[in-house]
């Protein structure tokens, strides 16, 4: 059963690939009757079409009627600058303040009696 699925998603997933196989197939295989029967073409002695305006057509036409199958037609390129931020960052020097300490537990919105008992050394205890 998993490999009869397997398959079938297989064959959904290269439905378009195959359609525009199945039509270059038929239009080799049935080349000559469509350079002298299909062919827009043919009243001209001096166009050497042989067919291919036909087969541009029904290429034209399976891209029209898989349009919905194709995941790359609602989707917008947004283009993300990777390195070009320089011109638009501003760089301005730190000022020193040594009046004041750095402390982390400020910065963090942290109690500041919430770090103290942490960092100490081990009791010895005898």
């Amino acid at each position: 059963m998993k490999k009869l699925l397997a398959i079938f998603l297989s064959v959904i997933l290269a439905w378009p690939l195959l359609v525009k196989v199945a039509i270059v197939v038929y239009w080799q295989a049935n080349q000559q009757y469509i350079a002298q029967n299909l062919c827009e073409n043919r009243d001209n002695p001096d166009s050497d079409c042989g067919g291919s305006c036909h087969l541009e057509k029904q290429l034209e036409n399976a891209d029209e009627n898989n349009a919905p199958f194709t995941p790359h037609k609602g989707i917008e390129k947004i283009e993300i600058p990777a390195f070009d931020m320089a011109g638009q960052l501003q760089w301005q020097p730190l000022e020193a303040n040594n009046t004041a300490l750095y402390n982390i537990a400020e910065e963090l919105f942290l109690p500041y009696d919430f770090t103290s008992p942490v960092f100490h050394p081990p009791e010895a205890k005898v």
